[in-house]
This record gives structure tokens, C-alpha cells and sequence, in this order.
């Protein structure tokens, strides 16, 4: 084979490289691998922290004692999952799926009677309102207690971020908040947090 050959089949090669290097790539990826794009809050962060919380949740000695105690001879006490509350930065961030995800666990384990609420319910918007802020309302709790069909426990969940940079750093801290409330006391028969912290340090030269 000539020089002349060697040249081309080697710029051949090169071009055949830089073309497949170009083309989009499409394929299968395993959804319970961890994968960091960005300092966002993704969707893998979310589920895995909300599976743990919701096992803590019924794996809890005091809040099965309390079920006991509540409900004898067997009874499952009925539970509502509100849409978890996005307080980050991140407008455009969908938590219906993660709210889902809970409800089907919770469903899943058999210790609950699953009631679906209205998004629209004002009592029930109030009343969760009020509980989280710590605010007592004895009417709205008069009203909802004299509703026939009304859940046991509601369980109420927030995503709150703090996020930090500078010209090399960018830190962004999530926590994830989730209570449970019951519906005969007004109290919070069991609460939980879970911390996400995500860093980018950007190079001194380029990224």
C-alpha cells in the first residue's frame, strides 16, 4: 500500500470517527442508577428518599403502636397522600410521579385503606393548611371531624431548597419533609426529613 493510500484510508477512518461522534445516541438506562447532570434535584433523588421515608414510615414501632391502640381488632385506618409541595427554584419540577410513587407503596403494604381527596376540597386545604403552619382552627376541625367520609390520616410532604454560589461553586441543599397527620387528634403521629446536597465545582480553566 502506498503513502498515498495510508493518507486516505487514515482520513477515512478519522471521518468515519468524527461522524459516529456527532450522531445522537439512543437506548435503554437503568432507572434506579444514580446519574448527576446538574445540581437540580432529579427525578432518582426524589424516588429513592421517598421510598426510604415511606418504609420508615410504616416500619415505625411508635406509629404501629399508636395504630394499635387506635384502631383494634384488625381495622386499617384510612389514608389520603396530598401532592407534595415544591418550594424550590425549580418552577417547572413535576412531583405527581414521586406522589404516586408513595401512594402506591403505601397501598402496596396493606396496612392502610387508601382514600383519594379532592385537590379542590377547601375544608381539607384549610384544615392541612392550618396544621402545617401550626395554627389551630376549631371550626374548620369541627367541620371536617362532622364529615362522614373523611380519611384517618392524611400524610403531607414539602421539597424546600437553599442554593449557594460563587464564580467556581455552585451548592445546592434539598430537604425533603413528610408528616403525618391524624384526623381524630390534629396531631403529627409521625414525621420524617431527608437531605440531598448536590456540588459543582467548576474548573480554573474551562469546565
Amino acid at each position: 500500500m502506498t503513502i498515498h493510500s495510508l493518507i486516505n484510508a487514515a482520513l477515512a477512518v478519522a471521518a468515519i470517527t468524527l461522524i459516529s461522534g456527532c450522531q445522537s445516541q439512543l437506548g435503554y438506562a437503568n432507572p434506579q442508577e444514580a446519574r448527576i447532570i446538574s445540581t437540580n434535584v432529579g427525578a432518582y433523588d426524589l424516588q429513592q428518599h421517598a421510598v426510604t421515608m415511606v418504609d420508615s414510615l410504616l416500619s415505625n414501632p411508635v406509629l404501629n403502636r399508636k395504630l394499635r391502640e387506635q384502631f383494634p381488632d384488625g381495622k386499617r385506618p384510612v389514608i389520603s397522600v396530598q401532592p407534595l409541595i415544591n418550594d424550590t427554584r425549580q418552577l417547572n419540577l413535576k412531583l405527581d410521579a414521586i406522589t404516586n410513587s408513595i401512594s402506591t407503596r403505601l397501598i402496596n403494604s396493606d396496612k392502610f385503606e387508601f382514600m383519594d381527596l379532592p385537590a379542590n376540597n377547601e375544608v381539607y386545604v384549610q384544615i392541612i393548611s392550618d396544621i402545617t403552619s401550626g395554627i389551630g382552627n376549631d371550626a374548620r376541625k369541627a367541620q371536617l371531624i362532622g364529615m362522614q367520609d373523611r380519611p384517618d390520616y392524611i400524610l403531607v410532604g414539602q421539597l424546600q431548597e437553599i442554593s449557594e454560589s460563587n464564580d467556581r461553586v455552585k451548592d445546592s441543599f434539598y430537604k425533603l419533609t413528610m408528616r403525618l397527620v391524624n384526623l381524630q387528634t390534629f396531631k403529627f403521629d409521625w414525621a420524617e426529613e431527608n437531605d440531598i446536597r448536590k456540588v459543582q465545582t467548576r474548573a480554573r480553566f474551562g469546565y
